[in-house]
C-alpha cells in the first residue's frame, strides 16, 4: 500500500504504463473529512470500499 499526504488542490495521476487512466484531486478538507474528485474514463468502475462484496474486497486487497 502506498500512503501519501496531499494538500488541498493537489492531484494524483494514476498510470497504466504510459497512459494516465485516472486523476484524483483533493477538493476540500473540513473537520477531519476529505472530499476527493476523480476524473476517469466512463469504462473505469469506481466503487467505495464499503460497497464491495466479499469477492471484490478480497481481490482489491490482494497484493499485485
Amino acid at each position: 500500500m502506498l500512503v501519501l499526504s496531499r494538500s488541498l488542490g493537489q492531484k494524483l495521476h494514476l498510470f497504466d504504463g504510459d497512459t494516465c487512466i485516472a486523476t484524483v484531486s483533493i477538493q476540500d478538507i473540513d473537520r477531519g473529512r476529505v472530499r476527493v474528485g476523480i476524473i476517469a474514463p466512463a469504462d473505469v468502475v469506481i466503487v467505495r470500499g464499503e460497497c464491495l462484496n466479499v469477492e471484490q474486497r478480497e481481490a482489491a486487497e490482494k497484493p499485485q
